[in-house]
């Protein structure tokens, strides 16, 4: 055979290979181009889904309305402790107070403080009430309740009712006098109260804020956890370019 000729069989030989290097060559799919494309967001599946802001701001609500709740709770039974008070001194003692329009019954109270060892009530005359110069009448048996604070109980022991003027409660011991330490008190049994509103407002208020907190929370949760899905399985299902089925 003729130097430099090339042998059929090797040029036989050598077209199949070039043919598999040709098929071997076919065009790279860049990873970029697999992200699904979702209209009016951004392609990366990462940021479809709603931000974990929404989340964090559903804790924050649900913190804040059982802060909210407990503290008005809180308040309103500190403030739901009695009748309104008028006026306070020592026992034995008298106290002072005016009244400017105010018509109705008012109570006359021995406050002491369920703290300490106290038990029993002291022994104590009748009270006495004057309105300016004159003697009002006092009901020595009271029909009134007995109130409980955090720290003190208020006992009744009389009541008279009140019109326009200026008052003196006195209330002395009914012999000797021991070391117990009483207050009397004069205050209106029949004032509204206003810490039970407060307690119920409290509860129900900070109740709703919790309920809004947490749906906020747990929906943006579970939206992101969908959206998350929806484009993992749209990036499985949307061939690349250049590629079939």
């Amino acid at each position: 055979m003729p130097e430099g000729a090339s042998s059929p069989a090797r040029a036989g030989e050598d077209a199949p290979t070039s043919g598999v290097r040709a098929a071997t060559m076919a065009p790279m799919t860049s990873p970029d181009e697999l992200t699904p494309t979702v209209p009016g967001a951004s392609t990366r599946p990462s940021e479809v889904r709603p931000s974990k802001a929404w989340v964090v701001l559903g804790a924050i609500v649900a913190l804040v309305g059982i802060a909210g709740g407990v503290g008005l709770v809180t308040v309103g039974f500190l403030a739901d402790s009695g009748p309104q008070e008028l006026g306070r001194a020592e026992f034995p003692g008298q106290v002072q107070f005016s009244s400017d329009g105010r018509v109705g019954r008012v109570g006359v109270y021995l406050e002491r403080s369920t703290l300490s060892d106290v038990v029993g009530m002291p022994d104590y005359l009748p009270p006495v009430v004057t309105r300016d110069a004159g003697e009002v009448q006092v009901n020595a048996t009271p029909d009134l309740e007995r109130h409980a604070g955090v720290s003190s109980e208020l006992l009744p022991i009389a009541s008279f009712e009140v019109v326009t003027g200026n008052y003196t409660v006195s209330v002395d011991p009914d012999g000797t006098l021991d070391e117990r330490q009483f207050q009397i008190v004069v205050a209106d049994p029949d004032s509204p109260a206003t810490g039970t509103g407060l307690m119920v407002g409290g509860a129900v208020g900070g109740l709703v804020l919790v309920l809004v907190g947490a749906g906020l929370a747990i929906g943006v949760s579970r939206a992101r956890d969908r959206a998350r899905l929806r484009a993992l399985v749209q990036l499985r299902a949307e061939p690349a370019p250049g590629r079939s089925r």
